[in-house]
């Protein structure tokens, strides 16, 4: 008959085979359960024993035994303390070590007892599942030694204090203790300098950021100033018609909602703008001679356009309208 201990080590030895039906059960486990399947036993050490307050120990903890791969020690999972110790000890993690071929798992702890009422280390309980027992014991406990402490009190370390000199116990007079003090008067240039500088920089500040960081507003204004010397600049070159630089240019210079504008269009839209009678006219009579062109001649060159053109926007610059 095969024994427990040799079924739980072919497990071990054969970690792709199906572990479900080891696994410990979800509920009715024990709140200091390992999460450790299989068959382990523990011991525990400690060094130093003799020991002050907040000194640190060294705990080590060592498993061994046989189980599935799947349920082995680990330090995330361990239950080992009983809860009585936060009242007893620090406790800070150290180092790990595994040795599979002879089945033991090594955990160091730094204890640190916090008073001196600590007697020993005791209450190390290991709890972890056994599938080959029956169903009622299948959670098995395993308990370290108890390690006997003792913990003095730390030692008081003499204060040295260091004789002051004499002159520190005798009181100064009024006159000593005025003439410790210097003043220092500042001529007045200095004064003006120091009151008028910071805002002077502030202001020279805000100029240069104005200057080079333009705002939205700022952008609309120059682009508003420059429409004319653009549209002057495509008239001379003549890559494009005449009426598409001028509407253009309106558009641009003054908002003029309609590129494709009729020339009674034209003309109502810059009397509105406050322009002059003439300026309105020339307006009217430009675009006029610019739909002869597009829409009655069978040629659309016609180097007069672009001139006109030019003479136009000299007109609208020229008018007060433009520069309000």
């Amino acid at each position: 008959m095969i024994g427990p201990h040799i079924l739980l080590a072919a497990i071990a030895m054969l970690p792709m085979q199906d572990t479900k039906s080891f696994d410990p059960p979800s509920t009715g486990r024990p709140l200091n359960f390992s999460n450790i399947v299989g068959q382990y036993d523990i011991k525990v050490s400690a060094t130093p024993t003799e020991v002050h307050v907040d000194e640190a120990i060294v705990l080590t903890v060592e498993i061994s035994g046989t189980g599935p791969k799947a349920y082995e020690p680990a330090r995330k999972s361990l239950r080992l303390f009983p809860a009585s110790w936060e009242d007893d000890f620090f406790i800070n993690d150290a180092r790990d070590a595994v040795d599979l071929k002879a089945r033991t798992w090594t955990f160091t702890y730094r204890l640190k007892p916090k008073h001196v009422k600590v007697k020993e280390i005791d209450g190390i309980e290991l709890v972890f599942y056994d599938p080959s027992q029956n169903e009622r014991n299948r959670f098995q406990s395993r308990f370290g030694a108890a390690i006997p402490l003792t913990v003095m009190a730390t030692p008081e370390k003499d204060v040295v204090v260091e004789p002051l000199a004499a002159s520190f116990y005798r009181q100064s007079t009024p006159g000593e203790i005025a003439s410790a003090w210097t003043t220092y008067e500042a001529p007045p240039w200095a004064l003006m300098l120091a009151i008028g500088l910071p805002p002077l920089l502030c202001f020279l500040g805000v100029v240069i950021y104005r200057r080079f960081t333009p705002g939205d507003v700022e952008l609309r204004r120059r682009r508003r100033n420059e429409a004319a010397q653009r549209a002057l600049a495509d008239l001379h070159q003549g890559h494009d018609p005449a009426w598409t630089v001028v509407a253009m240019y309106l558009h641009e210079r003054f908002d003029f909602p309609v590129i494709a504008a009729t020339p009674a269009e034209v003309a109502l839209f810059l009397k509105r703008c406050g322009f002059a009678k003439p300026v309105c006219e020339a307006g009217r009579t430009f675009f006029q001679d610019c739909d002869s062109v597009r829409y009655r001649r069978e040629s659309s060159d016609d180097p007069g356009l672009g001139a006109a053109g030019a003479n136009l926007i000299q007109a609208l610059e020229a008018d007060p309208c433009a520069r309000s």
